[in-house]
């Protein structure tokens, strides 16, 4: 379990993610909605393929996204507890496009930043930096994300053609 937990599997990553279905049902005595809302997709390509007209919407607005917008919406959308169905787009996107993992997963909702998330999941719990210093080289590029607000700086490196990296220290 411990090491599913650190890896976060896709599929408990779906399990903790997505409300159980019971809680989205009708409470006894009650009657349920005369126009439930279609079944939310599993995976992006699922989305991408779905024939739901707000699937549609959803796929046309997130694919016109940049990477950072994308993961700072996925996060306020994750804290937001509103718009489930976005929320999992913004996800499944992510998840296919390889811009967040695991440390992401299990930090961003509480607004933490750790080593060995990526720069799309800091962005997603805390917001764009007021500004970025980047040092490359041959083989990487490190950068320097500053929240003077915060007193938090964020060192992370990726690929020198890459612009989401992993976190590798925090200064506080």
């Amino acid at each position: 379990m411990k090491y599913c937990r650190v890896l976060l599997c896709r599929a408990a990553v779906l399990v903790l993610m997505i409300p159980h279905a019971a809680a989205l049902a009708a409470q006894p005595g009650q009657s349920p909605t005369p126009n439930p809302s279609p079944r939310v997709p599993h995976n992006w390509t699922a989305f991408k393929m779905s024939a739901d007209p707000q699937d549609k919407k959803l796929v046309a607005a997130i694919e016109k996204m940049q990477w950072w917008d994308a993961c700072r919406d996925w996060g306020r959308e994750w804290r937001s507890k509103k718009a489930a169905r976005r929320f999992v787009a913004l996800r499944e996107f992510l998840v296919d496009a390889r811009l967040i993992n695991g440390p992401d997963l299990m930090h961003v909702f509480e607004r933490e930043v750790v080593v060995g998330m990526t720069s799309c999941g800091v962005y997603a719990s805390v917001g764009r930096p007021d500004d970025i210093n980047y040092t490359t080289t041959g083989l990487s590029r490190t950068a320097q994300m500053i929240y003077r607000e915060r007193e938090l700086y964020v060192y992370t490196e990726a690929p020198a053609n890459e612009g989401n990296g992993i976190v590798t220290a925090i200064q506080e």
